[in-house]
């Protein structure tokens, strides 16, 4: 079982580890930068498995941002160069995809590592509920690439009329405060 903060567990998952601190190999595997937890999935296409999760609570036709944290990694006792990605899949209710992220596919060297990087895209939503859908794509098959993810979060986007009330709020503190400051001077 992975320990968040404990660096000897690092790459350790129960039927499977990944070439890391755990068996000597120094590649810089690490933790998320949010530490904990995270999903590793098989990037050959034949093994791997889709992430699924329903984000409910949206408004239709308001602006919403997907972010996340991955990493690219390779199974232990398998050698050879590998690549590593994600797809990421926003769907509706028929199951139309209304986005196709793809993130960069990542050259892992043998025995690799490829550090922890941060993904975001934005999109509107156009029913109250969307499937959120990752899955690991690369290869070559057979020599297990991993794709690795964290810290994925779905937030609203506010509209540019919030941003102007939000920096008119901020002007007026400061005048406020600057006439404060003058006023007190004075005295």
């Amino acid at each position: 079982m992975f320990v968040p903060g404990d660096v000897s567990a690092v790459g350790r998952y129960g039927g499977f580890e990944l070439w890391g601190p755990a068996n000597g190999t120094n590649n810089g595997l690490t933790v998320s930068n949010q530490g904990g937890n995270y999903i590793a999935s098989d990037a050959d296409r034949g093994f791997g498995f889709t992430v699924n999760q329903t984000i409910t609570g949206l408004q239709i036709g308001k602006t919403y941002k997907v972010s996340f944290e991955w990493a690219a990694a390779q199974q232990r006792y398998f050698l050879g160069d590998t690549t590593e990605s994600w797809e990421v899949y926003l769907s509706d209710s028929s199951n139309a995809q209304i986005v196709n992220f793809q993130t960069a596919t990542l050259n892992n060297p043998e025995k690799g590592f490829q550090a922890w990087r941060d993904e975001a895209f934005s999109f509107t939503a156009t029913e109250t509920s969307h499937v959120l859908t990752f899955f690991a794509n690369g290869g070559p098959g057979g020599l297990p690439p991993f794709s690795l993810l964290d810290n994925v979060v779905v937030y609203d986007v506010p509209e540019p009329s919030t941003w102007a009330m939000l920096i008119a709020g901020f002007g007026l503190v400061g005048v406020a405060a600057r006439r404060r400051r003058m006023a007190v001077l004075a005295a």
